[in-house]
């Protein structure tokens, strides 16, 4: 009788979870563009990022990291960067090789569901050999606690990928309400 109930209350959290839970991971993805150069000798390029699965409350936002590694220095990034829309706050803080501290551009929403319909772009001079690839980004809350870390991504337009993946909590639901049910039909056999 005791294990009846314990395993009906296993598969009610096990659907609770299911039911609850989600990938809910930020997701960054970057166009990069080659832009005609304009001073000599500096290779002016341009990234676009796509912001989704995440929802930001007034006062959230993110950083995405310009390494002094990939050979930013001061001066590099764009000054003024434009905000997407009139939902967000943007600024690009310089890399600087004499502290030595990473360049960051910067994204702060100012109202509660900040729209994530535009891209944000940021254009910069490009020192490192080879094309600009991933860089890491951190989602922070109204206190500037860090949330979320990751990588951006390449930006995905097929249409036909955009099926998220589940989560690992849903997977692990799953299994175990499928544990329990296979248990409860094998011992009324």
């Amino acid at each position: 009788m005791v294990t009846a109930f314990l395993r009906r209350i296993l598969a009610g959290a096990a659907l609770v979870l299911c039911v609850a839970a989600s990938a809910g991971a930020t997701v960054i993805e970057y166009e990069i563009f080659d832009l005609t150069d304009s001073v000599v000798g500096e290779d002016l390029w341009e990234y676009r990022y796509h912001v989704s699965g995440q929802s930001f409350p007034t006062n959230y936002g993110f950083d995405i990291f310009f390494l002094l590694s990939n050979q930013f220095t001061f001066g590099d990034m764009e000054v003024t960067p434009l905000a997407p829309n009139a939902d967000w706050d943007v600024i690009s803080i310089q890399a600087d090789p004499n502290l030595p501290h990473d360049g960051r551009y910067d994204a702060l929403a100012l109202v509660d569901n900040a729209s994530l319909v535009d891209p944000f772009s940021l254009s910069f001079i490009w020192r490192d050999s080879g094309t600009p690839a991933s860089q890491p980004f951190e989602i922070f809350d109204d206190t500037f606690a860090v949330i979320e870390q990751g990588m951006t991504i390449p930006y995905v337009r097929d249409p036909a990928n955009t099926v998220p993946e589940p989560g690992t909590i849903v997977l692990l639901g799953v299994g175990i309400a499928g544990v329990l049910v296979g248990n409860k039909v094998r011992s009324r056999s």
